[in-house]
């Protein structure tokens, strides 16, 4: 399997200042995993001023970062079949509601079963990316997370999309259910949010800005409450960090239904036996993007969809008699 070396050189901007280096590479997306991280400091491949540096190193504003990674070519990611729900599509992108399980882009743990692979198994023609191994991505959802999403075909679209993401100029609207509703049935939540210090795989939310944190705002409704506590909001990202709407809500006291990462998995408040049983049989993470707004690349029209929830969420609302 042939491989390639790409150079990528990054300025170090002030609020970058004092990261470590291997942290860094995981903020900036150039790597999806600590593991990887590690392996290019390993092999010496990350650089400051031509001269090899460590994973500790901490970076100082204003010094250039390179960095050689040694990527899978993207006409070699295997296709895999699955089917596609294609909202939209045209020359320039498409809208899909992407099922939850599905992870968007290979990575650590996942090397040929993911959106990527579907697309190319569907022939789709998408945009070289920044990375080899995500060929038109411009945005995610996690794995267990249902719903909207945006998929650039070309480079100007895809560089338009990021853009617009950045300028928050893309509106994108979650449904989330949780275990326990917040106290105000309305409001903002605003925090610094930076990878755990201890546990890896997730996220931490932060009152104040510290190295390697990142703002995140997100504002939520209540639309419903059941008598279980359970209650049905509507989110909305300001910013798009990752696992941004499962840190905020969790930080409230209000985690979401299935997420064990940031929740739990005991369901002792709730003294419905039937019910629990019924949450029991979800197997995700009840958290869905059913709105997604923006101005197309090309045209400049406003394309705006909205999708329901997934049947096996449909399932518990009509338990919990609500309408949908």
């Amino acid at each position: 399997m042939k491989k390639t070396d790409l150079l990528k050189k990054i300025l170090i901007k002030k609020q970058q200042d004092q990261l470590r280096a291997d942290l860094f590479l995981i903020q900036k997306k150039i790597v999806t995993s600590r593991s990887e991280s590690s392996k290019l400091f390993q092999n010496q491949k990350v650089f400051i001023n031509q001269k090899a540096i460590k994973a500790s190193y901490r970076l100082k504003e204003g010094e250039i970062l390179s960095v050689y990674l040694t990527t899978i070519k993207s006409q070699l990611l295997k296709p895999y079949f699955f089917p596609l729900d294609i909202i939209f599509e045209d020359k320039d992108l498409l809208i899909l509601n992407k099922p939850a399980g599905l992870v968007v882009h290979p990575g650590a743990g996942n090397k040929d079963k993911t959106l990527v692979n579907v697309l190319l198994a569907h022939n789709k023609k998408l945009s070289s990316g920044s990375s080899p191994l995500r060929p038109g991505i411009v945005h995610r959802l996690d794995k267990e997370t249902s719903g909207l999403l945006v998929v650039a075909k070309n480079k100007f679209t895809e560089e338009a999309l990021i853009s617009a993401l950045k300028n928050h100029e893309i509106q994108r609207d979650y449904y989330a259910l949780v275990i326990k509703g917040p106290q105000a049935l309305e409001g903002k939540i605003e925090s610094w949010i930076k990878r755990h210090p201890i546990h890896r795989k997730k996220f931490a939310s932060f009152k104040e800005f510290s190295t390697g944190s990142k703002k995140a705002i997100t504002f939520y409704k209540v639309l419903k409450k059941h008598e279980s506590g359970l209650a049905w909001l509507h989110c909305k990202l300001h910013t798009g960090r990752t696992h941004q709407i499962r840190v905020h809500l969790s930080s409230l006291h209000s985690p979401i239904l299935g997420d064990s990462l940031y929740g739990t998995k005991k369901l002792s408040a709730i003294k419905d036996t039937a019910l629990k049983e019924d949450i029991k049989k979800l197997n995700r993470v009840a958290l869905h993007a059913f709105q997604l707004s923006l101005i197309h690349p090309h045209s400049k029209k406003k394309l705006s969809f909205k999708i329901p929830w997934s049947e096996d969420i449909n399932f518990l609302l009509k338990k919990l008699h609500w309408n949908f």
